[in-house]
């Protein structure tokens, strides 16, 4: 289990003693236990797996699949469609990357078993747990029990821009926009724990499948994930950056009022998150030559939402990957179901004090490329 220290050191020092305030501090306290537990819970069970399951190490995770790129450009719903291709790919359920432990997956296992004979009280608690995420609806799904990204690995060891719904102080915890530019022992450890993290997961799970995983702040990783995974293919969705960047910014501010609701729309902090994006679009642009075509795969917005099934198509070629029948009858029911839901969440640059004249003056080069 790895954890980023000078993180935690920091973080502490922000929420307790950095302009301390009532709210923030008891919110940090709550949060610093159960995170705590948590760490100690999946380190623990982690030293278990290597000693009754040490052969995950030997578990390959070949050709994986990994779904870049900034919030509400389509992720979701494309990580959506490949994964009901069920006997190509396997992706993990929110639990499984915040337990990510072997020996912890047949625990919760033989959990779920028990509480299905006794009239399901733990799955009670479960759906009353996800209630809590209701607000984040159309925005960003979040649940225990469905698929999601695997940031949570990174969350729990520190290293993820995730922890400023945390702390919200992104100047001072900037180092975590992109990873790629962390030391080279911290890249090496971050990576060595993930790759770990990703073979429990798999010697549970894989059943010869492909692992797929969408991950909006991975985008700051890529080179340390393609440097872990030689053959791992990459797919990155691009939406145009005016769309995209608010919406990132109102599910920080959303989080930010639980513990600091006085943080304005257009305030320091609103505008760091939208330089994560920014810089998220900066750093693809600049390393998109290191990438073979074939593992790099870039399909734009529009044509997900206007034809998904073409796109799909188009994707799996370039994959090398046939399309099933069955999936293709799963694919075409969801776009079906889909098509009756419009999002209500519609975002503005200028409602959080951004404007589309700077957005367009540092993203020239990549809007003129890609867009």
């Amino acid at each position: 289990m790895y954890l980023h220290f000078k993180t935690w050191v920091r973080i502490t020092w922000l929420m307790l003693f950095h302009k301390p305030r009532p709210r923030r501090i008891l919110f940090f306290i709550g949060f610093a236990l159960l995170f705590g537990l948590v760490f100690i819970i999946v380190a623990f069970f982690r030293l278990l797996d290597e000693i009754f399951f040490p052969r995950y190490r030997k578990q390959k995770i070949k050709e994986p699949v990994f779904i870049f790129g900034n919030p509400r450009s389509g992720t979701t719903f494309l990580y959506d469609l490949m994964a009901l291709d069920k006997k190509k790919f396997t992706q993990p359920i929110l639990y499984q990357t915040l337990f990510c432990s072997i020996t912890l997956y047949k625990a919760i296992g033989l959990i779920i078993k028990i509480d299905k004979r006794i009239g399901r009280p733990i799955k009670y608690c479960v759906n009353k747990f996800n209630q809590f995420f209701i607000r984040y609806e159309g925005i960003h799904r979040v649940s225990m029990d469905k698929p999601e990204e695997d940031e949570p690995l990174f969350f729990l060891s520190l290293t993820s821009p995730t922890l400023w719904l945390i702390c919200p102080y992104p100047k001072e915890l900037s180092y975590l926009e992109i990873c790629d530019n962390l030391p080279t022992k911290t890249r090496r450890r971050i990576m060595k724990y993930y790759k770990r993290s990703l073979q429990r997961f798999m010697y549970m799970f894989g059943k010869n499948r492909t692992y797929l995983c969408k991950n909006v702040f991975s985008t700051g990783k890529i080179d340390m994930i393609t440097s872990t995974f030689p053959d791992a293919r990459i797919i990155y969705p691009i939406r145009h950056p005016y769309k995209a960047i608010p919406s990132l910014v109102s599910f920080f501010r959303t989080a930010w009022k639980l513990h600091s609701p006085k943080i304005k729309e257009k305030s320091p902090e609103t505008r760091a998150v939208a330089r994560l994006c920014i810089n998220y679009y900066k750093h693809i642009f600049k390393n998109r030559h290191k990438w073979a075509k074939k593992n790099f795969i870039v399909i734009r917005f529009d044509d997900l939402v206007k034809n998904p099934n073409a796109t799909i198509i188009n994707i799996y070629k370039k994959l090398g990957v046939r399309i099933t029948p069955a999936y293709t009858r799963a694919l075409n029911k969801f776009v079906k179901e889909q098509e009756r839901y419009k999002s209500k969440h519609k975002y503005l640059l200028e409602e959080f004090g951004l404007s589309k004249k700077t957005i367009s003056k540092e993203l020239k080069q990549f809007i003129n490329s890609y867009l």
